[in-house]
């Protein structure tokens, strides 16, 4: 997964890095798991809602630096959902949020296999979405 930061995030590091303005980051980070694109401006009107869904908040790795692409953080544990008790529908994209209900979304990626082609998960009644430890990463070029 390759995340992109949102608008809100690119005015807040710019804002802060050249006005010097204050960045308050939260205690904790959540992905959302989002049926379409949240987008640029982190519009996350197709979050999965109901069926047992919530937020997972990762934990990650100490910043590495990759000489090609750049520095980043990976997760330390899998990320796995609760069975959903209703159909959740195709999942397209994560979102790195600020909360965990409402917030601000920070970054979004599209769910990809190794090659780096579009994998949506169809997630039904009484599946589990799950994020193995490692693939969840966020990086800066």
């Amino acid at each position: 997964m390759e995340f992109a930061l949102t608008k809100y995030a690119e005015q807040k590091i710019l804002n802060a890095m050249l006005l010097g303005e204050a960045i308050t980051f939260p205690a904790s980070w959540y992905i959302a798991l989002c049926t379409a694109d949240p987008g640029r401006l982190g519009d996350l009107t197709n979050e999965v809602a109901g069926g047992s869904y919530i937020r997972l908040s990762p934990t990650f790795d100490p910043a590495e630096d990759d000489p090609v692409s750049g520095s980043y953080c990976d997760s330390v544990y899998d990320l796995e959902w609760p069975q959903a008790t209703s159909a959740w529908g195709e999942i397209t994209h994560i979102a790195l949020v600020d909360a965990e209900a409402g917030g601000n979304v920070w970054a979004r990626a599209e769910l990809v296999d190794s090659e780096g082609n579009p994998a949506p998960k169809q997630i039904g009644l009484d599946d589990i979405f799950r994020i193995p430890v490692g693939e969840l990463v966020v990086g800066v070029d």
